[in-house]
């Protein structure tokens, strides 16, 4: 069985039940354009759930600016957010051309935070929540595979922010 799901931010999808999708997407997320791999895991869409869903993907945009000043606002007093900061530039080379800068000592956690975008946005079930919504953010792929994971619940709330590797 198929579902389809047509929402403003990614048009018009066919999404297989006992497949979900996996797929890249070109959005417009805060005013840019970004391409991110949207996940919907496989045998958990059905007719009860689908409007939930789609709700929930049409929030994105919400939750996208929620993250991203919640990463703002907490990045000097939350653990994994000052972690994942410090880790990528003490410990990744090639970043000053990405930040234009001379030294990687140059680099900011404010200027770090801005080149933060998901480069996956998963749509599963959670025992806790039922439906939940995870952006895996990070810095392009050419530079790192470390992921800063924002999870919501179906109320577009914030339950949990790690470091993924």
């Amino acid at each position: 069985m198929e579902y389809e799901i047509e929402t403003s931010l990614f048009g018009k999808i066919i999404i297989p039940a006992d497949e979900g999708i996996f797929e890249d997407f070109s959005i417009e997320l805060g005013g840019k354009e970004m391409s991110v791999n949207l996940y919907v895991v496989e045998d958990f869409l059905n007719e009860s759930n689908l409007e939930r869903v789609k709700s929930v993907m049409e929030q994105i945009p919400k939750m996208y600016e929620t993250a991203r000043k919640y990463i703002s606002d907490n990045m000097k007093n939350n653990g994994f957010i000052k972690y994942f900061i410090e880790c990528h530039i003490e410990e990744l080379e090639g970043l000053e051309e990405l930040f234009d800068v001379s030294s990687a000592r140059d680099i900011t956690s404010e200027m770090f935070i801005n080149r933060l975008e998901p480069r996956a946005i998963r749509i599963s079930n959670d025992k806790e929540t039922f439906l939940d919504c995870i952006f895996d953010f990070s810095l392009p792929e050419d530079y790192s595979d470390e992921l800063l994971v924002v999870s919501f619940n179906e109320q577009c709330e914030i339950i949990d922010i790690t470091h993924e590797s």
